[in-house]
This record gives structure tokens, C-alpha cells and sequence, in this order.
């Protein structure tokens, strides 16, 4: 079993850092911050916006990708060094094909269900993270088994700049943003004074030409 802290593949430099997060804002100018609905009718607690080909997106109708932002606008195109970076933790996937930067700000109370990806039009392809700002505690948690059928969770916390990775036998874990833990320190250290967390989530979601 893997856990949490296994799944941190590595730590951004500050200048790195602080390069994503005035993109990230440049892309949050162009397609806004929206808070989806879960299926149940739910806000999520999280705010969300993408770059890229495709959004994520969660609406009564239930969980998909579309191809532009909330108000039905093309989205922003993703930054080429994302791109690069993302290859750089998960070196099988070419910086071209990742077609979807998800883009999340997670408030002092925000946090994330643990959930499973499984709404990518191939499901083994890795998933990148990069977080920014305050800390947040992350969870995974390894599929049922016949031999583990209650497979325990594991939880990590994780600083600006951290790196976490979802490939191979990992990516069907379910996983989730338990809580934000205050860190003003490290929010100076990306240019952020804002209370909260921002984190990319880099993908492949469509079909892969």
C-alpha cells in the first residue's frame, strides 16, 4: 500500500512558485472562480476554474469534463510550463498531451471529499498536483480488496509548493483535501497574503490524439 506522504514526489522552488501563481491569477482574471453543485444539490467547498481544454465541472446532471469555462466561454490556454512540469513528475505522458490544468481555491474552511477520478476518457493516465499558499492535510485511501475489504486512509501534510502524484497503482486511490491549515509563511513565500490554498491539478481528460 502506498500512502499519503509516499504519493509528495516533490517540492517546487520559490521562484517556480511564485511564477505559477501569477499565471494562475492571470487565468482566474479570464475564466472567473465559480463554486459547482454537487449532485445532490449541494455547493461544493471549493471554488473551481481551469485552463486547457477542458473543465471539470459537478451540476445535479452529475460529474464531467466540457470544453470551456462556466459561463460557456473557451477557456484559457494552459501555460506551457505547466506542462513541462507535469512531465517532468510523470515523464510517460508528453508535455502535449496534458489538455486540462484544474484550478482550485480552497477558502481557511475549505476541503475536498475524498473521491476516486474516474471521469478522464482514459483512467490510467497520472494526475499531477501542485499546491500554493497555506497547508493542507491530504488524504488517499487504496481501492477494496477481497483481502482489504475496509482499506485504511493515510494523511499528509502538505506545504506550498508540494508536488503529489496519482499514477499506476495509485490513480484509482480515493483521495481528498481533509482540511487548510493556517501558514502565512509559506503564502509569502508564493506571493500570496491571501488566507486560503490554490492548487493546479494537470490531466489528461479527453481522448489523447
Amino acid at each position: 500500500m502506498t500512502t499519503a506522504r509516499e504519493t509528495v514526489v516533490g517540492q517546487l522552488e520559490p521562484e517556480v512558485q511564485v511564477m505559477m501563481v501569477g499565471q494562475a491569477r492571470d487565468i482566474i482574471r479570464q475564466a472567473p472562480l465559480h463554486r459547482p453543485t454537487l449532485p445532490s444539490g449541494k455547493p461544493m467547498h471549493v471554488l473551481v476554474t481551469a485552463a486547457g481544454d477542458f473543465m471539470w465541472t459537478s451540476d445535479e446532471g452529475g460529474y464531467r469534463y466540457v470544453p470551456h469555462d462556466h459561463w460557456g466561454h473557451k477557456l484559457p490556454p494552459m501555460p506551457a510550463e505547466w506542462r513541462e512540469l507535469a512531465s517532468r513528475y510523470a515523464p510517460e505522458v508528453k508535455p502535449a498531451w496534458w489538455d486540462s490544468a484544474i484550478i482550485n481555491w480552497y477558502g481557511p474552511d475549505g476541503y475536498l471529499t475524498e473521491h476516486v477520478d474516474v471521469s478522464e476518457a482514459d483512467t490510467s493516465l497520472p494526475v499531477v498536483t501542485h499546491g500554493f499558499g497555506d497547508s493542507a492535510l491530504w488524504l488517499v485511501r487504496p481501492q477494496p480488496t477481497q483481502d482489504v475489504p475496509k482499506p485504511k486512509r493515510t494523511s499528509t501534510q502538505t506545504d506550498s509548493g508540494a508536488v503529489t502524484l496519482l499514477a499506476g497503482p495509485t490513480r484509482d486511490y480515493s483521495h481528498g483535501i481533509e482540511r487548510i491549515i493556517p501558514a502565512p509563511m509559506f503564502r509569502s513565500l508564493c506571493g500570496m497574503t491571501k488566507p486560503g490554498r490554490l492548487s493546479i491539478t494537470i490531466r489528461v481528460a479527453g481522448e489523447r490524439a
